[in-house]
């Protein structure tokens, strides 16, 4: 495993408002954890946290799957990140939306069951506090926060493209996490699926107030699913010195 890969998930949780906890130590240096229903992605996190594991961000798995033989399960099935897609409005009144690969509103399982419980679903995009969202728009520019113009992102396609053309929809670096990112993940989709690539999102602007959903990677690049459904994260082991003590590829662990 990229041990710069491990650094920086680590380095992006240890921002978390709450703390990352765990309940026992973990045993593989990487794991699936995957849920169903209306709570899946809650579920999944909740598994994966208390399994003492750290969920991969989008650019995290964005490398392993780069990295990735065209035969891994990692390219077989599609997974679940706590990076989201947030929408909403800036204290100046600007409609952007901020793609986010830090612990935020959604990467806490108990805020994401209390939206449900509370109907705060907006075509399965969840509510969540002008606060919250703030604090992501004022870590743009930090290489875990982009935020772009909102009008931008709703007039551009959303659906199956030419994967040569993927890098200038403005979805993929910000999803992906950097132009580097995105043109080393395009290269390798293209060997894995094609030509052709999803890029998927929705208009999910509320004045009243932001909404987010989480990012996904399967045969495309996800930002239309939502946080009420299924999911499936990829965990890492909390040490570096342990994952690369007991694992020498990713794939081999899956």
């Amino acid at each position: 495993m990229d041990t710069q890969t491990i650094k920086a998930a680590q380095d992006a949780l240890k921002m978390a408002p709450n703390g990352i906890y765990s309940k026992v130590a973990p045993v593989e240096p990487v794991r699936e954890f995957s849920a169903e229903g209306r709570f899946g992605v809650a579920d999944s996190l909740q598994q994966c946290l208390e399994a003492g594991y750290q969920p991969f961000f989008m650019p995290e798995l964005a490398k392993e799957r780069t990295n990735a033989g065209s035969g891994s399960r990692l390219w077989q099935v599609w997974f679940s990140t706590p990076s989201i897609r947030a929408t909403g409005q800036t204290k100046q009144g600007s409609k952007v939306v901020a793609y986010a690969h830090v612990p935020n509103y959604f990467s806490e399982p108990a805020n994401i069951k209390n939206v449900i419980e509370s109907g705060k679903l907006k075509n399965y995009a969840g509510e969540m506090p002008q606060a919250d969202f703030d604090k992501l728009v004022d870590l743009n520019g930090n290489g875990r926060v982009f935020v772009i113009d909102y009008e931008t992102l709703r007039k551009a396609p959303s659906g199956v493209i030419n994967v040569d053309d993927a890098l200038e929809h403005p979805q993929t670096i910000p999803f992906l996490g950097g132009e580097a990112t995105a043109k080393a993940y395009l290269a390798r989709h293209k060997d894995v699926y094609g030509n052709r690539i999803g890029v998927w999102h929705q208009d999910d602007f509320d004045k009243a107030t932001p909404c987010g959903r989480v990012l996904c990677a399967g045969s495309g690049l996800d930002g239309y699913d939502g946080i009420g459904s299924g999911s499936r994260v990829l965990g890492v082991a909390p040490e570096a010195q342990s994952v690369e003590k007991n694992a020498g590829n990713i794939e081999s662990k899956l």
